[in-house]
């Protein structure tokens, strides 16, 4: 039999298995997985946010693979081991869950992005091993795992597929299981809190209802109740298969508890509702009769919500964090070799042309993870803004667009013209490259909301000092409900295929820090998009100041870092401006300098191993009150004035810095202007 046909048959009895609803329905249904996809193990974990732990509440061992005493090497079962762990224990592992992506590993061996939880699968003889999430209402309740103990395996296409789509049947069923699960959080609200009566019927009409029920569904009367709500399923429910659902599982239990579900009140705004339910009476028709409480949980529910959003960002925060030190080192390396080379006397202008490019890019990558720094409520000081040509920066952008807007859609067979407007000689203050990562993102949504290819047109106008960019599109257009939405962190009309990053959140934050204002001026379901930027205008300076051998007086500086690429480009650098440069690699190997020079300046890494930068300056500030200090860092923008200030220090160079800042420090040192 075919691994596709094996999988389609599985798939089916899986299927059947969850709909009949037996006791050991989830049970069979794991051993048919692990039989399917001939794995070592499959298991069920669901979590528990109350006590922030999870839980192994389901597994399945292949009993080839079982230890036993025939066959000692074997795996034991770890469903005793595996209760009430708490949540923190893997943040790596959960972190990815979190944001509703598959776990996949090929080789544990090799695996490098889950440091905190690779010992743990190492100790239970894990090989290779998938894990999907468990979503449901909104929400990550747990995952599914298939665990390989053998020996590494290449997951392909289709197991990933099978194993995938089969935990979004599990998932389903075991949200029919656990409808409680939401009011067991707020049971002592709910239980104090005044309830609506009402009297209805399995035809779907509300038969009577009392005052507290009517205030909870937005009317203002019994009749407008009775008038708006004349068939249940379609006036009441968001979901009609919800009501099926109800009336299925009334019938066979003759009363159910906290029935939940989402509901529309009387102006159709949704709201959630919980509500206890009992068979008041059959009649000779048929017809059944029933009585219950109901309560609006709508708060609840969002307070849930935001806790559980509030925690993904704090952890969403943390990474960033780490990621942008590590990028903004690479960054510095990447920069500030390009700008050693354009120093390099060359007459060859398309050299120029390319380093030129490659600079420009490098600065937009610093750009967004200043973005991701924001968006994370890491970034704490402003960015650099300078005089930059407004027009410069939206060809810059369409140009990094063009494999978007062109190679992309001519591979589909679509065509998708760039038509320019644009105001000539409009200057701004700004920074390059977080404008053109703004740009970019706009072009990216415009391009993916004309999938038959379509028109994007830049105009640009200036009134009094503020210049007016338009960018509209003859895409899909958008609804009412998505222009509310669309400045939103996460909000994606795209699903997990293509939307996953900050999108249009981004684009509005930078435009804040801008000074500037975003909005959506005109969209319309199928007549395409207008989104306006209004910046602040600047003059043009009449010369573009060029960077001069001569520029600053020179200097003794002394350069503290652990990364050997940083210390390289300082040398290389400062030697170039006829400075007097030493390094060093530690903040121990600084005080021996120390102690046998003189120095104008102390430039120094803040994170090193040993004695780091915080505390290499307050050594200094006793020992050499003259000198200068500037601490130069990849957390540079996430580095508080109140933290400058409790260290004495007045100079802060984030990285990945640039030859003008460096040599403007330099140079004001020198000039005493500090």
């Amino acid at each position: 039999m075919s691994e596709l046909l094996q999988f389609i048959r599985a798939s089916n009895q899986i299927s059947h298995l969850l709909l009949e609803d037996n006791e050991d329905s989830l049970q069979k249904t794991l051993q048919i997985l692990t039989e399917a996809s001939q794995v070592s193990r499959a298991y069920v974990f669901e979590i528990n946010y109350e006590t922030k732990t999870i839980s192994n509440t389901r597994e399945y061992v292949s009993p080839d693979e079982l230890k036993s005493p025939s066959n000692p090497q074997g795996i034991e079962s770890e469903l005793p081991n595996l209760q009430n762990v708490p949540i923190d224990i893997f943040p790596d592992w959960m972190n990815i869950l979190y944001q509703n992506n598959l776990i996949i590993v090929n080789n544990i061996d090799t695996c490098d992005f889950l440091p905190q939880t690779k010992p743990i699968l190492l100790e239970q003889k894990i090989k290779a091993l998938i894990v999907a999430p468990l979503y449901f209402d909104e929400e990550l309740k747990g995952f599914v795992g298939f665990d390989e103990c053998k020996d590494p395996r290449k997951w392909t296409p289709q197991e990933i597929e099978f194993l995938g789509s089969n935990v979004e049947n599990i998932a389903n069923y075991m949200k029919t299981k656990s409808l409680q699960f939401v009011l067991q959080k707020y049971k002592n609200l709910v239980d104090y809190a005044p309830m609506g009566i009402f009297i209805s019927s399995s035809t779907g009409k509300v038969l009577e209802i009392n005052e507290e029920a009517v205030r909870i569904l937005g009317a203002s009367s019994k009749e407008e109740v009775m008038k708006n709500y004349a068939e249940l399923a379609r006036d009441l429910y968001v979901n009609p298969q919800d009501r099926t659902k109800f009336l299925k599982e009334i019938v066979k239990t003759g009363k159910i508890r906290n029935h939940i579900f989402l509901a529309k009140n009387i102006n159709n705004q949704t709201m959630w509702i919980n509500s206890t339910v009992k068979i008041r009476e059959k009649l000779p028709d048929g017809t059944l009769i029933f009585d219950g409480f109901i309560s609006d949980i709508s708060t609840q529910k969002r307070a849930e919500k935001i806790i559980l959003e509030q925690e993904r960002l704090s952890a969403i925060g943390e990474f960033a964090s780490s990621v942008a030190h590590d990028f903004n080192n690479t960054l510095q390396g990447i920069i500030g070799n390009i700008e050693l080379a354009f120093m390099e006397s060359t007459e060859d202008s398309a050299i120029m042309e390319y380093l030129d490019t490659m600079k420009k890019l490098s600065l937009d990558a610093a750009s967004r993870i200043l973005q991701l720094q924001r968006f994370a409520g890491k970034h704490t000081t402003p960015s650099d803004h300078q005089k930059i040509d407004f027009n410069e920066v939206i060809e810059d952008a369409i140009v990094q667009t063009r494999h978007l807007w062109k190679d992309f859609a001519l591979k589909d067979g679509n065509l998708i013209n760039i038509e320019r407007n644009l105001e000539s000689n409009v200057a701004i203050l700004g920074n390059a490259g977080e404008l053109r990562s703004a740009l970019f993102n706009i072009i990216k949504n415009g391009v993916q909301a004309m999938p038959k290819g379509g028109t994007i047109t830049f105009q640009s106008f200036s009134t009094d000092d503020q210049v007016h960019l338009l960018i509209t599109d003859t895409g899909i257009g958008m609804s009412d409900e998505v222009k509310t939405r669309i400045f939103q962190p996460f909000y994606t009309t795209k699903g997990f295929s293509q939307g996953k990053g900050l999108g249009m959140s981004g684009v509005y934050s930078t435009i804040q820090e801008h000074n500037g204002t975003i909005r959506i001026k005109d969209s319309q379901p199928g007549k395409g998009t207008s989104i306006e930027i209004i910046l602040r205008k600047s003059q043009f300076d009449s010369e573009n100041p060029q960077i001069k051998l001569d520029s600053s007086p020179q200097a003794r500086i002394l350069w503290v870092d652990d990364e050997e690429m940083i210390r390289d480009y300082a040398v290389n650098i400062l030697n170039k401006f006829q400075h007097i440069i030493n390094v060093a690699q530690s903040g121990e190997d600084a005080l021996t300098y120390l102690g046998q020079n003189e120095y104008d300046l102390l430039i120094t890494d803040i994170g090193m191993p040993g004695m780091n930068g915080w505390e290499l300056a307050l050594k200094c500030k006793d020992l050499y009150p003259k000198m200068h200090i500037a601490v130069i860092t990849g957390w540079g923008n996430e580095i508080t004035q109140e933290e400058m200030e409790k260290h004495q220090l007045k100079h802060i160079l984030s990285k990945p810095v640039q030859i003008e800042q460096l040599l403007d420090l330099i140079t004001k040192i020198m000039q005493k202007k500090y």
